[in-house]
């Protein structure tokens, strides 16, 4: 298991299951009640990437379901807090700037040549693709 200076080490890991062929794909509903999500266990709850020695535990729920099929990749997300914002209203304005949910696609695992897919609370999105992390100039 590797890590970077200061963060978690990782991976923390959660096996995504394929949607078969006698399954529905997920309703794109803001719900996770139908079938392929239930069928979705949930990822661990959500910690700072700073670690606990940094940052303390988040005081509000985060945690998330995913499913793939041969032509998607789903991702559910509950997500708990009591003062909810955001500012940027424009796809790829800079969403993290506000309160917002975070994907990083990396299939080679490599932390180069991954996509971040972001999302804020008015479904404002921003999609990019790194070449390499942010604490390596990318």
């Amino acid at each position: 298991m590797g890590s970077f200076p200061g963060l978690l080490p990782f991976p923390r890991h959660y096996v995504v299951s394929k949607i078969q062929l006698n399954e529905s794909a997920p309703i794109l509903d803001g719900r996770l009640n139908d079938p392929a999500w239930v069928a979705a266990p949930w990822t661990e709850d959500f910690v700072d990437i700073q670690g606990n020695s940094v940052a303390p535990a988040p005081y509000y729920r985060t945690r998330a379901k995913m499913r793939w099929d041969e032509k998607w990749l789903y991702v559910g997300a509950e997500l708990q807090d009591e003062a909810l914002w955001a500012n940027q209203t424009s796809h790829d304005d800079v969403v993290f700037l506000d309160n917002d949910f975070e994907v990083f696609v990396d299939p080679s695992g490599s932390c180069r040549h991954y996509l971040e897919l972001e999302a804020n609370v008015i479904n404002t999105t921003w999609w990019l693709t790194l070449t390499k992390p942010y604490a390596d100039g990318g």
